[in-house]
């Protein structure tokens, strides 16, 4: 009732988002942002904001390798010894990271999700380290 109240003339297409996600949806704690930046702003996003210009992996091997800890410079380096070696989807690889961008457009945007549900005992272990 108090957002009726309050917020009489905010744009159907923006949504409800909570500025600090660990509070209360309370005056003060409450925005309306469009639909791309609330789904980036959920606790199981790892990467809210993907180019593939800034990766040498599609999305989902990117966010896995950033949940085990690895930094952008230690999946460089990965994807660099899969083309070395010859690894599965070396030739892939290999175009991205001739055509990537090494300098990432939005830096900061890069936020490494630790609390994963299906984190493995040996992921975990490394994690610790």
């Amino acid at each position: 009732m108090w957002i009726l109240q309050n917020c009489p003339n905010v744009k159907r297409e923006l949504e409800l988002d909570r500025i600090n996600n660990n509070g209360n949806y309370e005056p003060g704690n409450l925005r309306f942002v469009p639909r791309e930046l609330n789904q980036a702003n959920r606790r199981r996003t790892v990467i809210p904001f993907f180019s593939q210009t800034e990766w040498p992996y599609g999305r989902t091997v990117v966010s896995r390798m950033l949940s085990m800890g690895m930094t952008r410079e230690e999946i460089l380096l990965s994807a660099e010894e899969a083309v070395e070696k010859r690894r599965k989807n070396w030739r892939i690889i290999s175009a991205r990271l001739d055509f990537m961008t090494y300098e990432m457009q939005a830096p900061g945007t890069v936020t490494p999700y630790r609390g994963n549900l299906c984190t493995t005992a040996a992921m975990e272990d490394r994690l610790v380290r």
